[in-house]
């Protein structure tokens, strides 16, 4: 039986908290090989610190009609999202 992780999940408290950037930054250094995600909290105006840490992220509540985890996936929050993740891309 193997249990290697493929990659590791960071989160919040609680659904749509962000996780603390040291929690991201000390699990990157303990397990510098293996990908690290944060999980929860990402909206558009921390997605660019974050993945500075994080290797990507697990994006929901943000993307939502009015940032609400309940509501449907907003097309056009989605698109500014991504927009935004395009940009860091191409710096990185």
């Amino acid at each position: 039986f193997s249990s290697i992780p493929d990659a590791v999940l960071v989160s919040g408290q609680i659904t749509g908290e962000a996780a603390a950037l040291s929690d991201l930054e000390a699990v990157k250094a303990i397990l510098p090989d293996t990908p690290v995600l944060a999980n929860t909290g990402v909206k558009h105006k921390t997605v660019a610190e974050v993945l500075r840490v994080a290797d990507g992220c697990i994006v929901g509540s943000s993307l939502k009609h009015d940032g609400d985890t309940w509501n449907s996936v907003d097309p056009a929050r989605a698109l500014d999202f991504m927009d935004r993740v395009r940009v860091l891309r191409g710096r990185m």
